[in-house]
């Protein structure tokens, strides 16, 4: 209560509203599991675009798709794929395929302060980050796990309305 002139003010609901708009601010785990969906939205774009933040993803190795073709399709064996030894190899998921389901394959754990994204798949690093692997191959990053302007512009609009709720009380 404020005295001025003679009457009062009470500020009894603002206070409310302020110290519920600093709760709101302190727990944001409903507004994070309301972002999941268009978080897993953004991030199957992502893998259709065959896109990461710095741009389009680096082709295959010429080598990696005459293993492909001769692997999933029974092709001839080319001079390439004996060269590298591939004439007998057995069937096997296309690379396309199995970097198509690593954004399907993401965990999205919510917190009262993050959202974290992770790939359950062992070796997504590799294909995330880029670098040596298996018997010092070099893989090239095809970011798949990264937060596009899109999104960031739904987070904070969806964060600010969860906090905003706590004044309109």
């Amino acid at each position: 209560m404020i005295a001025s002139d003679g009457g009062t003010i009470d500020l009894t609901e603002v206070d409310r509203s302020m110290s519920d708009v600093e709760r709101r601010s302190k727990l944001l785990a409903p507004a994070f599991r309301e972002l999941r969906v268009p978080l897993r939205r953004d991030q199957a774009r992502h893998a259709k675009d065959q896109a990461g933040p710095g741009g389009s993803w680096p082709p295959r190795s010429p080598f990696t798709e005459a293993r492909r073709k001769s692997r999933n399709r029974g092709r001839r064996v080319t001079k390439a794929m004996k060269v590298i030894g591939l004439a007998k190899s057995k069937r096997r998921p296309t690379p396309k395929r199995i970097l198509g389901r690593l954004p399907g394959a993401v965990i999205y754990t919510v917190g009262q302060l993050f959202i974290r994204a992770t790939s359950r798949v062992p070796w997504s690093g590799i294909h995330q980050r880029g670098g040596r692997a298996g018997r010092g191959v070099k893989i090239p990053a095809r970011e798949f796990l990264w937060l596009s302007m899109l999104l960031l512009e739904t987070t904070s609009s969806v964060l600010a309305r969860y906090v905003a709720k706590g004044w309109q009380r």
